[in-house]
């Protein structure tokens, strides 16, 4: 049995691993051609931890992943709940919501600075092997 999981899986950066010390709105993943979604988090302490809490957004009108109207996903759409970084750990939650584009985005609180990034894993493809 040959196990094929690459050409059945869509991974994209929302942010690509960056020093943090303010706010930043991820890149919008386009999800719409997936049954199922994971949205993930990670961050490091570079000199003195910095806190960030990753937010899960989603849109239904984004064309290129940054523009569009984005809101909140409700928690009844996701499965698990975002809490704060704390340095080298890896959080995930299951988007389980009908958006075409979703993205996690860096609430930063306090601190000096964490290095953070984020993105989506997107499984179960309408149509693949997946690019």
């Amino acid at each position: 049995m040959q196990r094929d999981l690459v050409s059945n899986l869509l991974l994209a950066l929302c942010i690509a691993p960056v020093d943090v010390t303010a706010d930043v709105d991820g890149v919008g993943v386009d999800v719409r051609n997936y049954e199922s979604s994971i949205l993930f988090a990670s961050g490091g302490a570079i000199v003195a931890a910095g806190l960030v809490t990753p937010k899960a957004y989603e849109s239904d009108d984004s064309t290129n992943g940054t523009d569009g109207t984005w809101t909140a996903v409700a928690a009844a759409d996701l499965q698990g709940a975002f809490v704060a970084l704390t340095a080298g750990s890896v959080q995930k939650v299951g988007y389980v919501g009908r958006k075409r584009w979703v993205r996690v985005s860096a609430d930063y609180t306090s601190g000096t600075s964490i290095v953070f990034f984020s993105g989506v894993i997107a499984g179960r493809p309408h149509s693949a092997p997946v690019a």
